[in-house]
């Protein structure tokens, strides 16, 4: 699940743990190690979304990804794709 409201990767486990590094899997194309992440508690989020929750995705990685949502013609967000983007290189000045 993506959460805009966190920067870091956030895992389902108890809050008192240390911040950890962690893999994650998308399928069988895309892995992504070395992600910094932080155990928190997600049983709430899981029972509200009646859904289980493993991890939130936080901003950072979207950012360090460069991700954009290709949307075109979706009906819902479970219709989204999510596909790498090469960044807009700097203008000189």
């Amino acid at each position: 699940m993506i959460a805009t409201n966190v920067p870091e990767a956030v895992i389902d486990g108890p809050a008192e743990a240390d911040p950890q590094w962690i893999s994650l899997r998308f399928g069988e194309r895309l892995e992504i190690k070395d992600v910094p992440a932080l155990s928190r508690d997600l049983s709430g989020v899981s029972r509200q979304l009646n859904a289980p929750i493993k991890v939130l995705i936080g901003v950072n990685l979207l950012r360090h990804l460069h991700m954009t949502f290709d949307l075109p013609g979706a009906s819902s967000w479970c219709d989204a794709a999510i596909r790498p983007r090469r960044p807009t290189p700097p203008r000189s000045s």
